[in-house]
């Protein structure tokens, strides 16, 4: 598994849908490729923004692009947790 594969889980996870659905296959595997992925907030919109970010960063067509490690994202997921509490519960605006 790889950072790609965990953002298309906790996608799916997190907005009740999979990032990408065709007919077949092959045409799955292309729009893995090829397909813009929609942010998770528009499909969900109860995903905070941060956390959308982070997952459209794990999924990124360019590897180059993605986070280059697990720890990386685990350190964007957590600090989005860490906004989303605060603005919840109280606190300053981070």
């Amino acid at each position: 598994a790889d950072v790609y594969g965990l953002g298309c889980t906790l996608f799916h996870a997190l907005t009740g849908h999979p990032p990408f659905q065709a007919e077949t296959v092959e045409d799955l595997v292309m729009a893995h490729v090829q397909t813009p992925l929609t942010p998770p907030i528009l499909v969900a919109p109860e995903v905070s923004l941060e956390t959308s970010e982070a997952i459209m960063i794990a999924m990124a067509k360019d590897p180059a692009e993605r986070f280059q490690s697990y720890d990386q994202f685990i350190m964007a997921f957590t600090a989005a947790r860490s906004r989303l509490l605060v603005s919840r519960w109280g606190g300053e605006e981070v």
